[in-house]
């Protein structure tokens, strides 16, 4: 039986352009604030900071982990049904 090559694209982590959402939340939400307090030109470098700080802070953890730490912290609630709420530590049987 020959064996098959898993193509590699399949399970990486999405992209937009050369950054993972992870990266690009802090800029978006730096540029956001600029555009809502008229200092976009202040914002910007402070976003792309902010971005290689949560870089290299996360090297070494599962992707996806800003998105955890906010649905942890409670900032990031979900609505479905399997979600749990984030504020309830210990889960007791019925």
């Amino acid at each position: 039986m020959e064996s098959l090559e898993f193509p590699h694209h399949a399970d990486e982590a999405q992209r937009l352009l050369m950054w993972t959402p992870d990266q690009v939340i802090p800029m978006a939400m730096m540029f956001i604030i600029g555009l809502v307090t008229d200092t976009l030109t202040f914002c910007i470098p402070i976003g792309f900071a902010l971005s290689y700080l949560y870089t290299k802070h996360s090297a070494g953890k599962p992707d996806g982990y800003l998105m955890h730490a906010a649905y942890w912290y409670g900032l990031a609630p979900l609505k479905g049904r399997a979600m749990i709420n984030p504020f309830h530590r210990r889960i007791l049987p019925k």
